[in-house]
């Protein structure tokens, strides 16, 4: 393992499946750091032993602060030949020790559920799949042929009570923003049961990845294909309305 895994999410140089994995990790790794737990270590199999670095708050509150030095550490037993470990110790503290008592699971971890509903892997808590959200059906959807990105579709879903026309980005099938309505005939969130989806293998991301970057091509090509795959989706339901066959 390399010691520079962080950094990597700091540099857009490099390239190729190393460069994107040592991408995510670091933003992984930077983002656990911004909740102010009390270390983040990584661990993977290295030369029939375990290389472990762990990260303190001090690593992203200081820009001046070095890189930890791995030390050799016995291979953790749940850890799978050829994968990586990523532990996350919280600071003890008055909520940490409520939310044991009542065997509460933490905000992140609900919001980490919640933002890998499509994501190409499976999660496990304790050791268990988690209880997910079930989302509105799509009852029709429209791809818009987007560049730069691996799916990125309209869909007319079935209207439940409560739901908003949203529009969301996902990097490798994990949602990174949401933002409510569609960016197309100023319709209210309301108006319609839309949901628009872009899923992409990069992001363009601000430097610190907590906002994407709305002046991006990727946005701008979406922005200017929702409104005619919009007349599609319509026509089509209308279509399939009065019976006549369509080619969608």
């Amino acid at each position: 393992m390399r010691d520079r895994a962080p950094r990597a999410a700091e540099s857009g140089e490099g390239q190729g499946t190393e460069h994107d994995a040592l991408r995510s990790l670091g933003i992984g790794i930077t983002a656990a750091l911004g909740l102010g737990p009390a270390f983040v270590e990584v661990v993977t199999p290295y030369g029939g032993a375990g290389a472990r670095l762990r990260f303190t708050p001090a690593y992203i509150d200081d820009e001046t602060s070095a890189l930890p030095v791995s030390d050799v550490v016995a291979v953790p037993r749940e850890l799978p030949p050829g994968r990586t470990l990523v532990r996350v110790r919280r600071r003890v503290g008055l909520e940490m020790l409520g939310r044991a008592v009542r065997d509460n699971m933490p905000r992140e971890l609900g919001l980490l559920v919640d933002a890998t509903n499509n994501a190409p892997f499976r999660l496990t808590l304790r050791g268990r799949e988690p209880t997910r959200v079930p989302e509105a059906p799509a009852l029709l959807r429209v791809d818009l042929d987007v560049s730069g990105a691996t799916r990125a579709i309209v869909e007319i879903v079935l209207p439940l009570a409560g739901f908003r026309a949203t529009t969301t980005f996902l990097e490798r099938g994990v949602r990174l923003a949401t933002y409510a309505g569609v960016c197309a005939w100023d319709l209210d969130d309301d108006a319609l049961p839309l949901r628009v989806i872009v899923d992409a293998p990069k992001l363009p991301t601000n430097a610190s990845r907590s906002e994407l970057r709305t002046d991006s091509e990727l946005v701008e090509r979406v922005r200017a294909r929702v409104p005619s795959a919009l007349d599609v989706a319509l026509k089509t339901m209308q279509e399939i309305a009065f019976g006549r066959k369509t080619g969608a």
